[in-house]
């Protein structure tokens, strides 16, 4: 499934299997107070989005994507796993102390970097990114239901980036069996894993981080070197033809 908020198709082509859903929004306006607006309905999308899934527990797997990934590879493999909720870290960043994961933390809970027992002990010591999970079908509609409360509930820290502290939050808490996606086979070009050399071979990138014209830039460039750069040619003859 894709979500939209334009009234024309994503792909002119049909893509066979997949769905698309049109999703209106309103005109927000300019100014400051439009902008904050519109970042709110954002944020939100995900939870309205949760809405049109039907049945999710006839689902194994359902994994939400941000708009700024790019698959260069299959990534059912990613999925090969017993847990019951998959996440990534962003790698070498603190859950506690920084800004975009800790608004929803209390006080206990940002400033001691003890772990409890248990089979999530590792949750807490790297902040983890919301724009790539993926979480049993039949744990979504529990998983969506007390992430929404968390977001709509007031954070007792800040209200910045307040989807990802409240997934954070979330996280922290839930019963959940939680196990990371296999290791550097999703990585952040912009952000964290910089270098060419190492991201060419994920399965999986998001472009957070970027800005949107570089985003789109560096995206259609990777795709064209793993879609048509085959060492013949032929590809980019035709291209050319």
């Amino acid at each position: 499934m894709v979500f939209r908020n334009f009234e024309q198709p994503l792909f002119p082509v049909e893509r066979k299997g997949l769905e698309e859903v049109y999703i209106q929004t309103r005109d927000f306006g300019t100014g400051r107070d439009a902008g904050k607006k519109c970042l709110e309905a954002a944020l939100q999308a995900r939870f309205r989005a949760a809405e049109w899934i039907d049945r999710p527990e006839d689902y194994e797997w359902i994994a939400y994507l941000d708009a700024d990934c790019l698959a260069l590879r299959d990534v059912e493999h990613l999925f090969a796993s017993d847990a019951d909720l998959l996440v990534q870290p962003e790698n070498g960043r603190s859950m506690r102390r920084e800004m975009v994961f800790n608004g929803y933390l209390e006080d206990r809970d940002a400033t001691t970097d003890r772990q409890p027992l248990g089979r999530n002990a590792w949750i807490g010591r790297e902040g983890i990114n919301a724009g790539t999970f993926a979480v049993r079908g039949n744990k979504y509609a529990d998983l969506m239901s007390e992430w929404r409360r968390i977001f709509e509930s007031e954070p007792p820290r800040h209200a910045d980036f307040r989807d990802q502290t409240a997934f954070n939050k979330l996280l922290l808490e839930t019963g959940l069996r939680v196990q990371t996606f296999e290791r550097g086979e999703i990585m952040f070009p912009f952000h964290i894993d910089t270098s060419f050399l190492n991201y060419r071979e994920a399965a999986l990138l998001h472009f957070v981080g970027g800005k949107t014209r570089d985003k789109v830039d560096l995206a259609f460039a990777l795709h064209m070197m793993r879609t048509y750069g085959e060492e013949g040619g032929l590809f980019l003859d035709l291209l050319e033809s």
